[in-house]
């Protein structure tokens, strides 16, 4: 997979822009629904894995609610990732981080994310917080960005560069923070035949 390290939407994060490449995913025809979004402009899709557990995924793309088929081609449950392909071009497509950094607590973030139980005809929301953790076992960060339940595989995007350095994995209401996988050269260190050049 060729990922572009020129950023798609130059000016950085906006949410008019960012939802372009923000996309709702249908599992089995309604049976369950999740987050997905482009990561070039040919197609591939980054979300979680435990949203690619259905035999029939649909992406219905946020600006204009177009649907794709999409099919699995890499998928890691230890980490909870997963990349979809869909049938297209010329698609906007948020930039993935290539570095070895990682944020730093206290970060801003913004989830992009779909509520639970939505339809397509819902518009993608925007969650906002901070990092509050890095757990470096777990490959992961924490943060009070609250979003809700169905939100799982959405971008987890830095509000000053406009890079994306996770994907939304989990959310635990009670203790007000939400998981999301750190993604940084995630898929170059995984046993797959899968890589991302940048």
């Amino acid at each position: 997979i060729k990922i572009s390290t020129t950023p798609f939407f130059i000016e950085g994060y906006n949410y008019d822009d960012y939802r372009k490449a923000m996309g709702l995913l249908v599992l089995d025809g309604g049976e369950g629904f999740g987050s997905g979004f482009l990561i070039s402009s040919d197609g591939y899709i980054m979300t979680c894995e435990h949203c690619t557990t259905a035999e029939k995924i649909t992406f219905v793309k946020d600006d204009d609610k177009s649907e794709y088929e999409a099919t699995v081609i890499y998928k890691n449950a230890d980490f909870d990732i997963a990349i979809l392909k869909i049938e297209a071009q010329n698609m906007p497509f948020l930039t993935i981080t290539d570095s070895n950094r990682p944020l730093k607590v206290g970060t801003e973030v913004v989830i992009l994310g779909y509520p639970s139980g939505t339809d397509i005809n819902v518009n993608v929301s925007a969650f906002e917080g901070k990092i509050a953790n890095i757990d470096k076992v777990r490959n992961a960060y924490q943060t009070d960005a609250i979003a809700t339940h169905g939100s799982s595989g959405g971008a987890f995007i830095s509000k000053k560069d406009g890079i994306v350095y996770g994907v939304l994995r989990a959310g635990y209401k009670d203790a007000g923070i939400n998981i999301a996988t750190d993604i940084r050269n995630l898929l170059q260190k995984a046993d797959t035949d899968i890589s991302i050049e940048y």
